[in-house]
């Protein structure tokens, strides 16, 4: 094996072995955090309320007119297919 191959893989895996005993030393000192504890909350409920009219007088207005479809030129035949010349 070549010098430098070997420097190099004696160096990361000295990398990946401390990454490696960080992790484990680290994740079981961090402690856990307890659940959050439930709180009660009381709902009051609003009685239903009467459906009631409206105290408006007169006529109801008419319905907005649909717009008319656009006055352009219609076709009166398909148009024809056309070969792709590459």
């Amino acid at each position: 094996m070549d010098r430098d191959l070997k420097r190099g893989l004696i160096f990361s895996a000295a990398l990946h072995l401390t990454a490696v005993l960080a992790l484990l030393v680290e994740i079981p000192a961090t402690p856990e955090e307890p659940p959050p504890s439930e709180t009660a909350v009381s709902v009051e409920f609003a009685p239903a309320a009467t459906p009631r009219r409206s105290n408006a007088t007169g006529p109801v207005p008419a319905p907005a007119p649909l717009p008319s479809p656009s006055e352009g030129p219609v076709a009166t035949e398909a148009p024809k297919p056309r070969p792709i010349e590459a």
